[in-house]
């Protein structure tokens, strides 16, 4: 769309969209886990849409995170605390715990 004065308009949703489409060009190759929460986030925010608005108050973070992944409050907070730090947002890589039934295959493997 032309602008009054020359050139053409710039709406933000058009600067979005450039920035995502460029984000969208890099692949990652997710897990199995991983592709089944972005699945479930995707049904949370057609719920959304189809409740014309939130279906959790905007302030209640942990709870909608929780209720968006189909996963509990604990493990989000827990989740949450091993990434955040006091002072914000840190480099802390989130590692996947060990399963007790896992160590003891391996151990009985490599003895």
């Amino acid at each position: 769309m032309a602008h009054p004065r020359g050139g053409h308009f710039v709406y933000p949703c058009d600067a979005v969209s450039t920035s995502v489409s460029v984000f969208i060009q890099k692949k990652t190759a997710l897990g199995s886990q991983a592709r089944e929460l972005v699945v479930r986030l995707r049904d949370y925010f057609e719920r959304q849409q189809q409740n014309n608005g939130p279906l959790l108050p905007l302030n209640r973070i942990v709870e909608r995170v929780a209720e968006a992944l189909d996963i509990g409050r604990n493990t989000v907070s827990r989740i949450t605390r091993e990434k955040i730090d006091q002072e914000g947002m840190s480099e802390n890589k989130l590692s996947t715990p060990n399963k007790k039934a896992d160590q003891g295959e391996a151990n009985h493997r490599f003895r």
